[in-house]
C-alpha cells in the first residue's frame, strides 16, 4: 500500500520494479498529475489494474467534465457513460480461458456500463437490466498493460482476478498449506521471507531455493521441508531473487557485553 505522495515520488520505472502488478481502487480524489503517473507506470511495463471510480474526481473532489476514467480511458480501451448501485450480487462469469473463476464470483454494490472500445473482456456480467456486461478489460499499453474492473468484487472474484494478475506468489513458490501465510520484503539488497503458521498444528513448508533461518541459523536446501511449530514465525533470508543476486552471509558473531 502506497500513499499517493509516495506514488508520485517514484518514477515510472521505479515503481515497475518495486510494484509488478499495482491496485488502484476506487482513487476517486486524485489530481492529474496522479493519473498522469498511472497511465506513464503502465506504459513503462507495470500492470496497473483500476477500480471503479478512481479519476472520477479531481483533487477538489470535482466530478471532471471528461470521459470515464479520466487519463486512462484511450490507454484501457474502455470507457464509461454510465454506473449503478447493486442491490444484490450480481453473479460474473469467465468470458476467456486466461481467467479461471471461483464458484461464486460476483460484482457487489456498484457496477460501471462500460463501453469497450479497444480491450479484452476477461470477465462478464451475468445479463442484467442495465446493461452492464463486461466487469474486468485488460489492454496492453506501451511495454505494461492496464485493466480495468468495473464493480467492486465479492471475494471469490478478487481472489480470482488476484490469481490471475500474480500467478507466481510467495506462498505458492513455498508451497505453504492452508493456514500459513508467507510475506517477502527486501532489506539492504536481500530478500527476506516471513512465514507464519497460524494454525495449532506442527505443519511445513518447502524451501523454493537456499535459505538461512535468521533466528536459529539453521540452513535449508532447496525442496528441503521447513518445519513450523504451531502458530510459529520464521524469518529467513533466500539466497535466490529474480532481481537480484542475493547470496546468504553467515549470521554475524555477537560480542559478549
Amino acid at each position: 500500500m502506497q500513499h499517493l505522495s509516495q506514488f508520485l515520488a517514484a518514477t515510472p520505472a521505479q515503481l515497475v520494479r518495486s510494484f509488478p502488478v499495482l491496485l488502484a481502487p476506487a482513487v476517486y480524489v486524485a489530481d492529474d498529475a496522479v493519473l498522469e503517473h498511472m497511465r506513464q507506470y503502465a506504459g513503462a511495463g507495470g500492470h496497473l489494474i483500476a477500480g471503479i471510480r478512481t479519476g472520477y474526481g479531481d483533487d477538489l473532489a470535482r466530478a471532471r467534465p471528461v470521459v470515464a476514467p479520466a487519463f486512462l480511458a484511450e490507454a484501457a480501451g474502455v470507457h464509461d457513460d454510465e454506473y449503478s448501485n447493486l442491490s444484490e450480487p450480481l453473479p460474473v462469469s469467465s468470458a476467456t480461458d486466461e481467467l479461471t473463476l471461483e464458484p461464486g464470483a460476483a460484482a457487489t454494490g456498484w457496477v460501471d456500463i462500460l463501453q469497450v472500445d479497444d480491450a479484452d473482456v476477461l470477465a462478464t456480467c451475468q445479463p442484467n437490466e442495465l446493461g452492464a456486461s463486461a466487469a474486468l478489460t485488460t489492454r496492453a499499453f506501451g511495454a505494461g498493460r492496464l485493466s480495468y474492473l468495473g464493480t467492486v468484487p465479492n471475494a471469490p472474484l478478487a481472489r480470482s482476478i488476484a490469481r490471475w494478475a500474480v500467478p507466481q506468489t510467495a506462498a505458492r513458490q513455498w508451497q505453504a498449506p492452508e493456514g500459513v501465510t508467507v510475506a517477502t520484503g527486501l532489506a539492504n539488497g536481500r530478500l527476506l521471507t516471513f512465514i507464519s503458521n497460524w494454525t495449532v498444528q506442527q505443519t511445513s513448508v518447502i524451501a523454493p531455493a537456499p535459505a538461512l533461518d535468521l533466528a536459529s541459523h539453521l540452513r535449508y536446501a532447496r525442496d528441503e521441508a521447513v518445519t513450523l511449530e504451531p502458530r510459529a514465525a520464521l524469518v529467513v533470508q533466500v539466497h535466490e531473487h529474480p532481481i537480484r543476486n542475493n547470496p546468504i552471509d553467515d549470521p554475524p558473531e555477537h560480542a559478549d557485553a
